[in-house]
């Protein structure tokens, strides 16, 4: 199957268009580098904030950089996008400027018939010193896209920083997150307790099907929970009026590849959270301990995206496992165990 590139226009942004088959990536280099669309039989998946749609921050390159971020506040804009860990570290709580809504350059490092390359690099961060680089690969080979984080310290002193991949899915969905055994949370899930009504919510939105967890993001509800998983990947079926179910997968979990065990991990120690309420935003990051001494460079293991029509069925198969026709698992996700069916999802009036 071909993979296309093409220039256009995308909610009144400019944008670059990567096609295969059904599936389409839309990014966004003007707004903090980002993977805003993200289509499946012309159907895109991703959440923008319809306030910020087509709008580009001027940041400017005065030294006020602060006193503008806490002007425009937390802009939540949606699609995917990298934001350096951890958060405990981020100036007045808020994402850097530079990084998460100034504009990035874009170059084709790529564009044949069997394979697309495009990166996307931030400038300078004026608060940290550190460059961003998004690689967006999508090829006529494979079943998935990668996105390739490259960390740059561009200062003069060594830092600390982790790449952390924030996907913004609309909802509603489920989504499925491995659990590690030997977690100190109950289930293997972390609550945030400060993040709305999670505490309140939990045992309505939270069920353990013992190596994997399932977060319920069906309802407009504030909530936020997160897995210390040793695993690198998560899953997240979407209910889609006239479309069925969709699958979007992070990672690979079949390999159940264990992911830099005893490193600091973003957002209170997890390796991967669920956070809605207008979205279901995906969460993934690296370990953010890594130091980075100046000129130097990080580049964390590609996260690996999948998008994919899912069968009218997840039941399980007589191994435990989700059957076979399931095109999303693709047969890998063995470890999802007894997985509700296509009933347990709500059909939504779009």
């Amino acid at each position: 199957m071909r993979v296309e590139l093409e220039r256009a226009s995308h909610k009144g942004w400019e944008s670059w268009h990567l096609r295969r088959g059904p599936l389409e990536l839309v990014l966004v280099p003007q707004v903090g580098g980002r993977i805003m669309g993200m289509k499946w039989q012309g159907l895109d998946l991703a959440f923008t904030q319809p306030e910020r749609e087509g709008i580009v921050e001027h940041v400017g390159r005065d030294g006020a950089v602060r006193a503008r971020k806490r002007e425009l506040g937390f802009p939540l804009w949606g699609g995917d996008k990298t934001w350096l860990a951890p958060q405990s570290r981020w100036t007045d709580e808020l994402p850097f400027l530079d990084l998460d809504s100034g504009p990035y350059d874009l170059a084709i490092d790529q564009a044949t018939r069997e394979r697309v390359q495009v990166s996307m690099v931030s400038p300078v961060c004026r608060e940290t010193g550190m460059r961003i680089t998004r690689t967006v690969v999508l090829s006529s080979s494979d079943d998935e896209w990668r996105v390739i984080h490259r960390l740059t310290n561009a200062s003069i002193n060594e830092v600390g920083w982790g790449a952390w991949d924030v996907s913004m899915v609309a909802r509603p969905g489920k989504v499925y997150l491995p659990v590690n055994p030997a977690s100190p949370y109950p289930g293997g899930v972390k609550t945030f307790a400060n993040e709305g009504d999670s505490s309140r919510l939990r045992d309505a939105v939270v069920s353990d099907l013992g190596t994997v967890a399932v977060v319920e993001c069906n309802q407009p509800s504030a909530f936020k929970f997160g897995v210390d998983a040793v695993e690198g990947w998560m899953l997240g079926v979407i209910q889609v009026a006239g479309h069925g179910l969709v699958g979007y997968r992070d990672g690979d979990p079949r390999t159940r590849r264990a992911i830099a065990p005893g490193r600091e991990f973003p957002d209170g120690g997890t390796s991967g959270c669920v956070r809605p309420p207008r979205l279901a935003r995906f969460r993934r990051g690296s370990p953010c301990s890594w130091p980075v001494s100046p000129t130097g460079h990080v580049v964390p293991d590609p996260v690996r995206w999948e998008l994919r029509a899912v069968s009218t069925s997840l039941g399980a198969s007589r191994h435990g496992a989700p059957s076979s026709d399931l095109p999303v698992q693709r047969q890998q996700a063995s470890c999802l165990v007894n997985a509700p069916s296509a009933a347990d999802v709500p059909r939504p009036s779009l």
